[in-house]
This record gives structure tokens, C-alpha cells and sequence, in this order.
């Protein structure tokens, strides 16, 4: 008698996950909303649990959650001024020394790669006056050809921190790094 092997089961691909979306992921939410046949994960230390068929609410740190997740796992990573409150986190704890030709932990872009399916993507909104330390460094690690930045367009400020920082008279720039096969740094 021949056993059969058991069909793998395929692996899950969360459509986007949200890093840093505060305690009432309105992205997630809205994008579960229009679009109820996908998946979304909202991931904040302040986010409380819940879960639904379409969102997933974690409530865990970036890089803990990042490195829990499977390889190629996820298309869409979403940071909106994550990069700039860690960064600033740190400073007050006084952990990091900041290299402005370096600011974004290099391990958490490394995970944030090895989670992407390949030509997944990795947006970061964050304050412009950021954003000009942010690029090179994203640059290098994608690849020159791989990262874009812009204004953010009205349909993608859909959170209220940043209406909010839009009504301060912040500048705020959308940085898009694309998650190219076989690049790696």
C-alpha cells in the first residue's frame, strides 16, 4: 500500500500590511472595506487586537512582527513617519548614534526585504526634511532604479495624523521602494 503525501498547503500572502498604524488603523480599515477578498494586517504597539475575515489587528512592534513573518509573504508594506519615530525613540533612550548617511536600521530593511514577494513594495510617507537623509540610503539598498519619491496625492492621506500634519503645514513626501528580484545589498 503507497501512502500519499499530504498537498502542501500554500503559503498566505497578506496584501498589505500597515507598520505603525496607530491605534485605529483607518488605512487598513478602508482598504478592507473596498477590497473584502483580500488580506490586511494593521501592526502597532497601541493597535488592540482584533481580527476579522479581512483585517488582522497585531498588536506588536515593527521589527518583532517583521521577523515572525515567513519569506516572501507580503506585497505591500505601508510606514506612515514609523522610520522617524523610531529614529527619535531611540535618540531620547539614547541606544543609537544617528548616521545621517545611514538613519533607517539596516536590519529592519532587511526584513522588511525578505518579507516582500518579489516586486513587492515598501511605502514610506514621512516629513520631507526626512525624506533628503531617508533616499540615498534607500537608493542603495533597492537600488537606484527601484526607489521614487513624491508628494503624497490626496486619495493616499487618509489617516488622521496626517491630515493633521497637513493642516500644521507640514511637508510630507511618499517614498516608494520596489522590491526587485535578485537585487540584494
Amino acid at each position: 500500500m503507497r501512502l500519499r503525501k499530504s498537498p502542501k498547503k500554500p503559503k498566505e500572502i497578506v496584501t498589505l500590511v500597515d507598520l505603525g498604524a496607530g491605534k485605529i488603523p483607518e488605512r487598513v480599515a478602508d482598504l478592507a472595506f473596498r477590497h473584502p477578498k483580500k488580506r490586511f494586517e494593521a501592526v502597532d504597539k497601541a493597535t488592540p487586537r482584533r481580527r476579522s475575515s479581512t483585517i488582522n489587528a497585531i498588536r506588536k512592534k515593527a521589527m518583532p512582527d517583521l521577523k515572525r513573518r515567513p519569506d516572501s509573504s507580503v506585497k505591500i508594506i505601508n510606514t506612515d513617519f514609523l522610520l522617524s519615530h523610531m529614529i527619535l525613540k531611540k535618540l531620547e533612550k539614547r541606544q543609537l548614534k544617528v548616521n545621517p548617511e545611514k538613519p533607517i536600521p539596516r536590519a529592519f530593511l532587511r526584513q522588511v526585504r525578505r518579507v516582500l514577494v518579489p516586486n513587492g513594495r515598501f511605502y514610506i510617507t514621512t516629513e520631507k526634511t526626512m525624506a533628503k537623509f531617508y533616499l540615498p540610503q534607500l537608493r542603495k539598498f533597492f537600488g537606484e532604479k527601484n526607489v521614487s519619491a513624491r508628494p503624497p496625492s490626496p486619495a493616499e492621506i487618509k489617516t488622521h495624523h496626517m491630515r493633521v500634519r497637513l493642516e500644521d503645514g507640514v511637508e510630507m513626501i511618499r517614498i516608494v521602494c520596489a522590491n526587485r528580484k535578485g537585487r540584494r545589498a
